[in-house]
């Protein structure tokens, strides 16, 4: 299996950390993913943008997990072939975890792929 970009893998362990807003992760999150900073963390829209900025055209849902203590989120891709959910301590996180097992499930994906064409 193909490695992930040790600055994705960071990120994706940052976000996984995340309990809330975070000036810092927001700052990360912008600076690795090359998006205008917003209050990713803080922020239900600033989060949805930022998966419009990386994911285009994936589609999204949240609701409450099983728990119904925690806010969940799933989003999948445009043909409806890959799904992914996360949970959180709050909708933005929801969604920027789910965004993140997203980003490096396409990672993966076409790392996978420069490995089979160089064969």
């Amino acid at each position: 299996m193909a490695e992930l970009k040790p600055d994705l893998t960071t990120l994706k362990q940052s976000i996984g950390a995340a309990t809330g807003g975070d000036r810092a992760l927001d700052a990360e999150i912008a600076s690795t993913l090359e998006a205008p900073l917003a209050a990713f963390t803080g922020s239900v829209d600033a989060a949805l943008e930022l998966i419009e900025h990386t994911l285009p055209g994936w589609g999204w849902h949240v609701g409450w997990h099983a728990d119904g203590i925690r806010p969940y989120a799933t989003l999948h891709d445009a043909e409806r072939t890959r799904q992914v959910t996360a949970a959180g301590p709050s909708v933005p996180i929801a969604l920027l975890r789910t965004m993140a097992q997203a980003l490096e499930q396409n990672a993966v994906t076409a790392a996978d792929g420069e490995a089979d064409s160089a064969r």
